[in-house]
């Protein structure tokens, strides 16, 4: 018998409905914490951060502060899992669907996988700012005794978010990488100097309520620690002069930037050179080392008493630069951290990039490194910078 010729036929097969996927949900109870139980993942090091959480009893300071949270997803996880992508540097919570089965990042967050953007997105519409600030006072006061125990100086500023949906009933900002103003939500930071720890923050800002930010800031800490800090630097949008006569009268040491006028501008332009006098900044490599400042007291309208003002030069500005700091008889310490503020601006105000990430990690940026410096309390200045000197916030 011969084979049939042509291609041979297909044997008939049952056909099995289309059913759609389940998709893994959410869900602490689902979590397995069987011994000998191994998981494979490209972002284990978000692991080195659990030691402090557990030092400083994290899931109590949640509970404390009253965030919301269901049986499936607690707010301790919840919280967590928004913080796995911090310490990821995922800058847009719509960008995680990468992490969406990654079960080692839902281990971190005492879960069986992470939640789905959309419910990181959507939790953040079911806070409210006194969930913020409980947080941020049983955070700071926990952790400070481990990274900053003698915390005394800060740098306060703010800081615009460009928004590019509707625009109905945002303020105007002007936003540095645009180099115009926008619409865009202000935001203002407290950091540690030494640490580079942000210890306040407030987000919840219009222009209104700008002016009496800073003072809100004095008001946070003193109640976390019961004294005021000792050292404050901001720039001159920061506080207006009424507010600089409240921080001296509650002994707080500060330096700003001054904001130049053209009639100050005039007034400095005809001075005479003999006037100025030198310093140097030895930093190796660096274009402008030679500057010259002028030392003089001012008054300014709606300040009680008499600020200390330095004009320096010579910093890649062709118009000088303002500093206004404390007159205060027989101590030079307000004039030892003035010069080391005037490097300070560069590379902040339009440097939006996440860092916490890197803080994590241990990592120094070259703008986050901070001076050395001395001043022998008669007139000759030495800065040695062990890098650009930038407050970052």
């Amino acid at each position: 018998m011969q084979p049939p010729l042509g291609r041979p036929q297909r044997q008939p097969q049952a056909l099995t409905p289309a059913v759609p996927e389940t998709t893994v949900v959410a869900d602490a109870r689902a979590l397995s914490l069987a011994p000998g139980r191994r998981l494979r993942t490209r972002v284990a090091g978000v692991f080195l951060f659990l030691p402090l959480l557990a030092r400083v009893h994290f899931e109590h300071l949640v509970s404390q502060a009253g965030y919301p949270g269901s049986t499936m997803v607690p707010a301790t996880s919840a919280l967590l899992s928004l913080l796995a992508l911090k310490l990821l540097d995922k800058e847009r919570r719509s960008h995680i669907n990468d992490f969406n089965f990654d079960k080692a990042v839902g281990l971190f967050a005492g879960l069986n996988v992470p939640p789905k953007k959309s419910y990181a997105t959507d939790y953040s519409y079911r806070t409210v700012r006194d969930h913020q600030h409980k947080l941020l006072s049983g955070w700071i006061g926990a952790v400070a005794p481990v990274l900053f125990p003698q915390a005394n100086t800060f740098s306060l500023d703010f800081h615009p978010i460009p928004f590019r949906g509707d625009a109905t009933g945002l303020d105007q900002h002007y936003l540095p990488r645009r180099g115009k103003a926008g619409p865009s939500v202000l935001s203002f930071f407290a950091q540690e100097h030494e640490s580079q720890v942000v210890c306040y923050a407030n987000a919840n800002l219009t222009r209104r309520d700008q002016a009496g930010e800073a003072l809100q800031f004095v008001e946070f800490w003193q109640a976390l620690t019961g004294g005021n800090p000792q050292w404050l630097y901001f720039d001159s949008k920061a506080v207006p002069y009424p507010e600089l006569s409240q921080l001296n009268q509650r002994g707080i040491w500060f330096v700003t930037i001054r904001r130049r006028g053209a009639a100050i501008l005039r007034r400095l332009s005809a001075l005479p050179a003999s006037q100025w006098r030198q310093a140097v900044i030895d930093t190796a490599h660096r274009r402008h080392q030679r500057i010259r400042y002028l030392d003089e007291t001012v008054r300014l309208p709606g300040y009680k008493g008499a600020l200390r003002q330095l004009a320096v030069t010579g910093l890649g500005r062709e118009r000088p630069r303002l500093v206004l700091v404390q007159q205060r008889s027989g101590e030079c310490a307000g004039t030892d951290r003035t010069l080391r503020r005037t490097q300070s601006r560069r590379g902040r105000a339009g440097d939006q990039r996440e860092f916490l990430a890197p803080r994590l990690l241990g990592e120094r940026s070259a703008t986050q490194r901070r001076p050395r410096h001395h001043h022998d309390c008669t007139g000759q200045w030495v800065l040695s910078l062990a890098g650009q000197a930038t407050a970052r916030l």
